[in-house]
């Protein structure tokens, strides 16, 4: 894919398919939230979404701010104010 050149139109329409250029790191993010038994990653990657705190429901959870940083997932200073590391993960 490094070696073809695409247009932005282009990028967008192939970036999310399986054998698009972000595969593996849709893949990745995939593996890690569907992992996770209960849901809560996944509840706190859709809070980060809508509020930009890495939250479950009504609580503030950091242990899962700073295991979604750790795995490349977020960046930002604290788990009430963070961001997606790329928006490949948006």
């Amino acid at each position: 894919m490094a070696n073809e050149r695409k247009s932005l139109t282009e990028l967008k329409t192939v970036a999310a398919k399986p054998e698009g250029p972000f595969a593996d790191v849709l893949d990745h993010l995939s593996r890690l939230v569907l992992k996770e038994q209960n849901g809560r990653l996944r509840d706190a990657l859709k809070n980060v979404l809508s509020t930009g705190a890495c939250s479950t429901g009504q609580h503030d959870d950091p242990w899962l701010f700073q295991k979604l940083c750790m795995a490349g997932v977020l960046a930002g200073d604290s788990h009430k104010s963070c961001r997606f590391r790329n928006d490949v993960y948006r």
